[in-house]
């Protein structure tokens, strides 16, 4: 069973300033603080199944989320990686329906969990809240819709550049010129995110390692020309 430890107030959360709540009022944060349920997650901790109904959100102080999808076959997708700051489960308090994905923990996670009733309140009192939380709905249909069309007209050396840019953008860290990436991610569930076969991603990473684009020490996965990936991914012949 999960320890649940008490956190920090929201004001002093590391990751406050990239939520949606950073420009509520103090009294809507005091509110917040009131409410909500903080939690430290083990790593590979289930937030919640696919198929649960949803009734709440969950806000990442620290950590790293995986959100993915189950085959008929049994094979895992996974559809998007969720760090300091993102918002779990609000797509899925308007529609009333379940969730679409699972929600696993990659490493020790802090979180907040929100009930439902005390995020509509908020953003019933705060247009800053609601402008900011239908702009992130927005943003996240876009890139979904993007995703989707570059699965299916980018040859796969693109959807691999595409996938380590973002991947260096969202969890890369700078050492010494080169984006380390800190993901616990197999090759297999990277290779999911865009659509392949473990084995094509494989196959397309020792190239790219050839080409001088990217190093591995170990399990460490360094991105060494980030510029020349972003090139790949503009380029309409491949």
């Amino acid at each position: 069973m999960d320890t649940k430890k008490k956190l920090s107030n929201c004001l002093s959360c590391p990751s406050f300033k990239r939520s949606i709540f950073k420009n509520l009022e103090f009294d809507q944060i005091d509110k917040l603080a009131q409410h909500k349920v903080p939690t430290i997650y083990k790593k590979a901790s289930t937030l919640f199944h696919q198929g649960n109904k949803s009734f709440g959100v969950h806000c990442i102080a620290k950590g790293k989320v995986k959100l993915s999808t189950i085959t008929d076959d049994g094979r895992e997708n996974v559809k998007n990686l969720s760090s300091d700051g993102d918002l779990l489960g609000y797509r899925h308090l308007f529609d009333q329906k379940e969730y679409p994905f699972t929600a696993v923990t990659m490493e020790e996670t802090s979180l907040c969990f929100i009930e439902k009733q005390i995020l509509m309140e908020l953003i019933e009192d705060s247009t800053n809240l609601s402008n900011t939380l239908s702009l992130k709905l927005c943003q996240e249909i876009t890139h979904f819709e993007a995703k989707e069309i570059a699965l299916l007209y980018k040859s796969v050396r693109v959807r691999v550049a595409h996938l380590l840019v973002k991947l260096a953008g969202d969890f890369g860290i700078l050492v010494q010129g080169k984006y380390k990436l800190e993901l616990a991610l197999s090759r297999n569930e990277m290779a999911s995110m865009i659509g392949m076969a473990g084995e094509t991603l494989i196959r397309l990473l020792t190239e790219f390692k050839q080409s001088g684009f990217l190093e591995q020490d170990g399990k460490a996965l360094y991105i060494t020309n980030i510029e020349a990936l972003k090139n790949l991914c503009l380029d309409k012949e491949t």
